[in-house]
Formats: C-alpha cells, sequence, structure tokens
C-alpha cells in the first residue's frame, strides 16, 4: 500500500527504520558484527537467519529486550504527536 492510501483514509502514518552506520562498508547494509551466527553481518531476507526461532537461539532474549526499548523511545513520541494532532 503506498501513504496515499492511508492519506485518504485518514490514517496517520508513522514508520521507523535503523541502522548501524558504523559497520562493513558503512552503507547500513551489514546490520551486526560478523559472527559465527551471522557471518556475513547480515539477516535480512535470509529466512534461514531471519526469523524468530533463529534470531531467539543466536541471540537469547534480544527480541524482547529490543521491543522494550523501542516502546521506551516511541511511545512518548506518539503521546506527544497525538497532543498536536488533536489541537489541530
Amino acid at each position: 500500500m503506498t501513504p496515499a492510501v492511508f492519506d485518504n483514509a485518514g490514517i496517520p502514518v508513522l514508520s521507523v527504520e535503523a541502522t548501524n552506520w558504523s559497520l562493513g562498508k558503512k552503507d547500513g547494509y551489514q546490520q551486526r558484527s560478523k559472527s559465527a551466527s551471522f557471518p556475513q553481518g547480515t539477516s535480512w531476507h535470509d529466512v534461514q537467519l531471519d526469523n524468530q526461532q533463529y534470531i531467539d537461539h543466536a541471540l537469547p532474549g534480544r527480541i524482547e529486550h529490543r521491543g522494550r526499548e523501542v516502546v521506551k523511545v516511541m511511545l512518548p513520541l506518539v503521546k506527544e504527536l497525538a497532543k498536536v494532532e488533536k489541537k489541530s
């Protein structure tokens, strides 16, 4: 779906992406340091690596921890944006 679909429906959308620009070629495509579990330093679109079962095994607790970190950062932002939207 394109953003226009949501705009036309009156549904606000916030898209957020993060990367580590200091790894590899410094282009954002290498997600983590190379390791036995992630030999290329990437997992994007690799069905053997980019799935919850593999990540939970290779990086125990990482998904839960990162999920909590995201909520700590994003929830205050979304609440603040909601206040601005109500005033408009």
